[in-house]
């Protein structure tokens, strides 16, 4: 399948966007604008790449995981008890797997754009890419089994990834 190019969310663990699930996030304001931008520039309701950020080491900047989902824009709202700096609320619908490949040249601050390439489907994953798949679901969440108050989620998430039967094909 060829690359795509998407414009890009991130969300913060322990969010997570799966393939066919549906999220509702805030977002900031120049975000939320430039979402709404993209939707009335659009014909339908426009698709966008759903990546999580990996906890910050040391306090150091957190990163974008390598793996995440296109998810298609339901609704953008602004509630009437907004916040300031989070005036806005998306939904989601996450359609299928991707990958970021590399920043698109031509993207704005607040809503950059990458070319992505979509995960093969059509295919019974073997043991190595079930191996994988569960290694980096588990990279984001992995400083969370350092602390305690999340230490139970963490082993919840841990093992429900391990009793993932490896002959499962993705949907």
């Amino acid at each position: 399948m060829a690359p795509s190019v998407l414009h890009l969310l991130t969300v913060q663990p322990p969010a997570i966007l799966l393939p066919t699930s549906r999220l509702t996030l805030p977002v900031n304001g120049d975000v939320g604008d430039a979402l709404i931008d993209l939707v009335d520039s659009s014909d339908t309701l426009p698709v966008v790449a759903v990546v999580a950020l990996s906890p910050p080491l040391d306090n150091v900047t957190p990163a974008l995981t390598e793996w995440g989902t296109a998810a298609r824009v339901l609704r953008i709202a602004q509630p009437p008890t907004r916040s300031s700096n989070q005036p806005y609320l998306v939904s989601l619908h996450s359609l299928a797997r991707m990958k970021l490949l590399h920043p698109h040249p031509q993207s704005s601050n607040s809503v950059p754009s990458f070319q992505v390439q979509y995960f093969q489907v059509d295919k019974v994953p073997n043991r190595e890419i079930a191996a994988r798949f569960k290694q980096v679901a588990l990279r984001p969440l992995g400083r969370f089994s350092r602390d305690a108050a999340r230490k139970q989620s963490y082993i919840k998430i841990a093992t429900m990834l391990e009793d993932i039967a490896d002959a499962i094909p993705p949907k």
